[in-house]
């Protein structure tokens, strides 16, 4: 039996993220602090297309970050999910914190590391979510090596 990827992208445009499961958060949602641009080059990508940092081998300033902000319907568990374009001239230790309620997350995520075949995302590890409270994800530049790719997030939860 043939298995079809998760996601479809039109030729004209990226993924849909209203037709994602769970909490997703694309580029257009963050707020931008920094040197931000964006761009369309690398696919798939989600919604009209991604913002990237840094220069290939030059450190990041840590002056460029990314943050979103939202709030979960329910409390539990959720797998952290990244979408980014693989390639050699990323970083390959993009920080990433999520913070909700009382729960603090730190991950460090390759970006030079390529996505599972025929998926948008790569797990990034497990959080935890309250609901009703602003959850914080920050992503950034500092010390970093190479162009930070953002794209989306996604937050799926786990149910026991």
């Amino acid at each position: 039996m043939l298995e079809l990827p998760e996601v479809i992208e039109s030729p004209s445009s990226g993924i849909d993220p209203t037709k994602l499961k769970g909490i997703v958060l694309d580029d257009t949602q963050a707020e931008l602090k920094g040197a931000w641009a964006s761009s369309t080059n690398f696919k798939p990508h989600v919604g009209s297309g991604y913002r990237y940092t840094g220069r290939k081998d030059e450190p990041g300033d840590g002056r460029s970050s990314a943050t979103f902000r939202f709030k979960a319907k329910e409390s539990g568990a959720y797998q952290l999910l990244m979408a980014y374009s693989a390639h050699e001239t990323r970083v390959k230790t993009v920080p990433v914190t999520i913070t909700s309620g009382s729960h603090t997350n730190q991950f460090t995520v390759d970006q030079t590391t390529p996505l599972p075949s025929g998926k948008t995302f790569r797990q990034i590890g497990m959080v935890q979510l309250e609901a009703g409270e602003e959850s914080v994800i920050r992503i950034s530049n500092e010390e970093t090596m190479g162009f930070v790719i953002l794209d989306a997030l996604q937050l799926v939860s786990v149910k026991n």
